[in-house]
């Protein structure tokens, strides 16, 4: 697995809603809201469940993406941490 899967979660604050063209996520620590690709909606679908497109969701504390997720693993590193950067996710240890 690659260094850059290991270690991330969701950061605090950080609420995402799901569409079939994107992910919009709000960054309550930056006050900016993104748009993602659709493939993105892996990263914060950890409940296994589907992401949903009838409501925003806030992240839950320390959770994390699942890193075998088809998603992930075809993220390049530097696109993972361009979401560390703009503050969407945190690396943990």
């Amino acid at each position: 697995m690659r260094p850059a899967t290991h270690g991330l979660r969701l950061a605090h604050g950080v609420k995402w809603r799901a569409f079939t063209d994107g992910v919009v996520v709000h960054v309550a620590e930056t006050c900016e809201t993104h748009l993602l690709p659709p493939h993105c909606v892996a990263l914060f679908d950890t409940s296994g469940a589907g992401a949903k497109s009838d409501g925003v969701r806030d992240a839950d504390p320390g959770e994390r993406p699942d890193t075998a997720s088809p998603g992930l693993r075809e993220l390049p590193d530097d696109t993972l941490q361009a979401l560390v950067d703009l503050k969407i996710f945190d690396r943990v240890n």
